[in-house]
């Protein structure tokens, strides 16, 4: 059963006129048609969403490896004035 005859049973139980029952089938076809378009758009949040999360996971791991490198670089840095003055040259 399509969605327009569906709408005409309801709204036939309804004893309403054919005018009244096309405008009804209108309007349940236009409440169909925005559902789609939420949906889409639902579904087009969730994409962005998940991208700004792998950005968001990314960044994050850029950041630790930044602070990682800084770490390397000072113990490298401490290393290199501890052996220094271990063994002058």
């Amino acid at each position: 059963m399509t969605s327009r005859e569906k709408s005409l049973e309801r709204f036939k139980k309804n004893s309403q006129t054919e005018q009244e029952i096309d405008k009804g089938i209108q309007e349940d076809k236009q409440a169909e048609d925005d559902a789609e378009v939420l949906k889409r758009k639902l579904e087009q949040a969730q994409r962005a969403l998940e991208l700004a999360k792998k950005e968001n996971a990314n960044y994050k791991s850029a950041i630790n490896e930044e602070e990682v490198g800084k770490i390397v670089s000072d113990v490298d840095d401490e290393l290199f004035i501890h052996n220094w003055r271990e063994y002058p040259h």
